[in-house]
């Protein structure tokens, strides 16, 4: 006896309604001679009494997360709001304010009941007039279940919660709460930044625990790669003209996401005032070329993708120092090849090395620098055969050049992993 539900959103177009009977692979019966007992029944519900985003129900902040149940059975789609970009939004939805602590942060969950896959907006301004601050469609560890933790919010801010189920089809019955950020790290702000000690190589032996979990957005300039929405702050005095910066061990604390990025900025001890912009990098290990020694460094660390996303996370932080250049990082001081009819493998490094500036890029092998040069003359047969080994390093690239001088390359061919030697 199947039914069909047609949601109140529908209501007022004229609907053909086709029965036909569909055979079991399991079963030989014909199909019936007739049907009967079709009925049409007009049961819209009534409304729950958060329908409207000015008739929205308060709910309080507690220390600890008590579920409240609520139902958006019979829901309307909200007038004078736009859709909500996220949780296939198709009507339904019920509204809940809250009054933001002191903290300046809130944590909101909900958890399933009869709905099983919900999502959830967070408003501010009027019920006439709402601005949207987030959007969640299955951060919550209940289910497919709507989370969201915003600890960029104004104390005493009325924030507007707005709340339906993916795809308007199973209605029903949710629980939500809301509770309060916890403390924001030590050195959410620059002022606090924690100094880092430089280890004396490339040997993370000394690194610095920090988290961004619950960090909120500080008031510098957004300069950097990314969103730095959850930023924290550290410094270093710089030893050497360059230093390896990683973020090692990121385990997240609220969500999945490992997502981190970085900040550079120089300025006098103490002073954030004048932070001057040096670099940003998403990947989490990279090296920092040109710096004055004794010069004091500020490192800005952040999940790099925004709102619900952002990596709330617990990570170590170390600050490396490279071996000095190998002779040949540069162009200009290749070291020649000699051609032989067997391949005996010569041992050069590239630690230490940085990255060449004004020649065209190899264009393969995720070329970010950190290259050696070496130079060969072409004997009669005009043809070459390059080939590597691994050593310390176990993934190369190698890219051919041809031209007068450093200064007028052209790229002939680059290559990734065709050697027999690993991924060389």
């Amino acid at each position: 006896s199947p039914t069909l539900i047609i949601p109140p959103i529908y209501a007022g177009p004229t609907f053909l309604f086709v029965v036909e009977w569909v055979n079991s692979p399991n079963s030989e019966y014909d199909p019936p001679a007739g049907i009967d007992n079709i009925s049409i029944v007009s049961n819209t519900p009534v409304p729950p009494p958060n329908d409207e985003p000015c008739s929205a129900i308060t709910l309080p902040v507690n220390t600890n997360c008590t579920y409240a149940t609520y139902t958006n059975y019979g829901a309307t789609n909200s007038t004078g709001t736009f859709p909500p970009p996220c949780g296939n939004y198709v009507s339904g939805d019920v509204w809940f304010t809250t009054t933001v602590p002191a903290s300046g942060g809130i944590i909101i969950d909900t958890d399933i009941g009869e709905m099983v896959d919900g999502g959830m907006a967070i408003y501010s301004g009027s019920c006439g007039a709402l601005t949207l601050i987030e959007c969640d469609d299955n951060d919550s560890s209940n289910g497919l279940m709507p989370y969201i933790l915003n600890t960029n919010l104004t104390p005493g801010q009325t924030i507007y919660i707005r709340v339906w189920e993916s795809g308007y089809d199973n209605n029903g019955t949710f629980g939500i709460c809301v509770t309060p950020s916890p403390p924001s790290p030590p050195n959410n702000e620059c002022n606090n930044a924690v100094g880092l000690t430089v280890n004396p190589s490339l040997i993370c032996n000394i690194v610095t625990p920090g988290t961004t979990a619950y960090a909120t957005a500080s008031p510098q300039p957004d300069d950097v790669t990314g969103f730095p929405d959850n930023d924290v702050w550290f410094y270093f005095v710089a030893t050497n003209p360059n230093h390896r910066i990683s973020i090692l061990d990121i385990v997240p604390v609220v969500g999945t996401n490992t997502n981190m990025a970085v900040g550079v900025y120089n300025s006098p001890p103490g002073n954030c005032s004048t932070l001057i912009f040096e670099a940003t990098s998403n990947p989490e290990i990279f090296n920092l070329i040109g710096l004055n020694i004794g010069d004091t460094y500020y490192l800005r660390v952040y999940g790099r993708n925004s709102g619900a996303l952002s990596a709330q996370a617990n990570f170590n932080i170390c600050v490396s120092t490279p071996p000095p250049p190998p002779p040949n990082n540069f162009c200009t001081n290749a070291i020649q090849l000699q051609i032989s009819p067997i391949c005996d493998y010569d041992i050069y490094t590239n630690a230490g090395a940085s990255a060449s500036s004004g020649i065209p890029d190899p264009g393969c092998a995720d070329y970010q620098g950190g290259d050696v040069w070496f130079y060969v003359i072409v004997d009669d047969t005009g043809e070459i055969t390059v080939d590597t080994q691994d050593f310390d390093m176990t993934d190369s690239g190698m890219a051919f050049y041809t031209g007068t001088n450093c200064n007028s390359l052209t790229l002939l061919d680059c290559d990734d992993t065709n050697s027999a030697n690993g991924a060389m």
